[in-house]
């Protein structure tokens, strides 16, 4: 997931948009998502319009019996 950012940061860098954009990384979230739940607090606490999330972790990983599919989530 974190190679994953590092490119699409890489790639996107030279690019103008309308909106700001934050390219955040966090390791070690399966002991608590310490440093996700501290980013979306502060965005919240700051009144951050946040308008898309896009999460890549553990991008590429399949164990056997899992489906290829790709979630979408809308909403709090």
């Amino acid at each position: 997931g974190t190679a994953a950012v590092l490119e699409i940061a890489r790639v996107l860098k030279d690019a103008d948009f309308n909106k700001s954009i934050m390219f955040v990384a966090f390791s070690a979230e399966e002991v608590g998502l310490i440093g996700s739940d501290y980013i979306a607090s502060q965005l919240y606490n700051s009144g951050a319009d946040v308008e898309f999330m896009l999460n890549f972790d553990m991008i590429a990983y399949n164990p056997g019996d899992a489906y290829n599919t790709v979630t979408f989530y809308n909403g709090p």
